[in-house]
């Protein structure tokens, strides 16, 4: 039986669509009531993932320690219910309390900053997973949570596009675009060898693009662009053909897989997450923006470049077999997540979220 506190209280700080979000995590049939009084060190509270996360993890009771840059913004979130540990996630941190797990879902993920920023990324992306294992191992933590992407599998063989946790593939090193899938693919090695070493009981989790409430144009996905060009009344421009096919993945489903895998995840172990009903073609995913967002009185069309008859299409998709074992049963399609980033998105202007 899980315990707590009605939606209005438990999310006082969120609007209609979180607070469904929130409450369609929690039906779910996972051990939730193990978490109360447990202490949980969450990075990137601030974050798409990591805000939902930190809001779950207060709604079954467990002590939240949130290691963030701007406490303001935090606390504007959570208010007093969290303890702060403010600092850059990249340096050596202390905490003082007795960890029973980290949730490392900070880093950085514009794809901007990928190209101006590179050395930026890689200090965030992997010195900030470096400190936290060395953190985990200190405060001898019962499990320790990556949250990584699908980015290190880079150009793989496996020519239906369907990734499968073994089908890595090439990455060009002296591309400084490769930067974030380099970040990630360490920040995983890193998790290996403290499981290896010191026994450190670690799981990670590969999502691809992810969406969702409390994410904007900024991160440079094409997603949240799309969504502000449309509510912007603009076209939405591709800048190619759109026929490449991508997985997604709504936030909530992505924080749903997270604690499925931190609950029941072997050590030192990867899985695929994604939602279902999410493997789209960029102009589709478009097309289906400019159609809900049609709904709302936003009237705007999807354009795109000429096809070439003797280009090949880019397919990357997951298969999510690993993690549907342990128990993970997606949410929301991706319509369906469109929709609610898209009402958010309406019910954001004058909001702290």
């Amino acid at each position: 039986m899980i315990c707590y506190k009605a939606a209005d209280e438990r999310f006082a700080n969120t609007n209609r669509i979180i607070k469904e979000d929130m409450d369609n995590i929690l039906k779910q049939p996972l051990d939730w009531i193990g978490f109360k009084d447990k202490y949980v060190l969450v990075t990137g509270g601030t974050g798409l993932v990591g805000s939902y996360c930190i809001w779950i993890l207060l709604a079954i009771g467990a002590n939240v320690i949130a290691l963030v840059r701007n406490r303001d913004k935090a606390e504007k979130l959570f208010g007093n219910s969290v303890d702060y540990i403010v600092g850059d996630v990249s340096v050596p941190f202390e905490c003082n309390k007795n960890l029973d797990y980290v949730i490392h879902a900070a880093g950085i993920i514009s794809r901007i900053s990928w190209k101006n920023t590179p050395v930026d990324v890689l200090e965030v992306n992997a010195m900030s997973t470096y400190y936290l294992l060395k953190n985990a191992v200190k405060n001898k933590v019962k499990k320790f949570l990556y949250i990584s992407s699908n980015a290190v599998y880079g150009n793989s063989g496996n020519h239906n596009g369907i990734l499968e946790e073994n089908d890595y593939g090439y990455i060009d090193i002296q591309n400084v675009g490769s930067t974030y899938a380099m970040s990630k693919k360490f920040s995983e090695t890193l998790c290996i060898d403290f499981t290896q070493q010191y026994g450190l009981d670690t799981a990670i989790l590969r999502i691809p693009t992810i969406y969702g409430a409390m994410q904007g144009a900024e991160s440079g996905n094409t997603i949240p662009q799309f969504i502000e060009d449309a509510l912007s009344n603009k076209d939405i421009t591709l800048q190619s053909d759109g026929s490449a096919m991508r997985a997604n993945i709504y936030c909530a489903d992505a924080v749903l897989a997270m604690f499925c895998v931190l609950l029941k995840g072997v050590s030192a172990k990867a899985y695929n997450a994604q939602s279902k009903n999410s493997f789209y073609s960029i102009i589709d995913t478009a097309k289906a923006i400019a159609e809900i967002a049609s709904k709302y009185g936003y009237k705007i069309s999807v354009k795109a470049k000429e096809r070439d008859e003797f280009s090949k299409t880019s397919i990357i998709g997951l298969n999510d077999k690993l993690i549907i074992d342990l128990g993970y049963e997606s949410q929301v399609s991706l319509k369906e997540g469109l929709e609610r980033t898209i009402v958010q998105a309406m019910n954001k202007k004058g909001s702290v979220l």
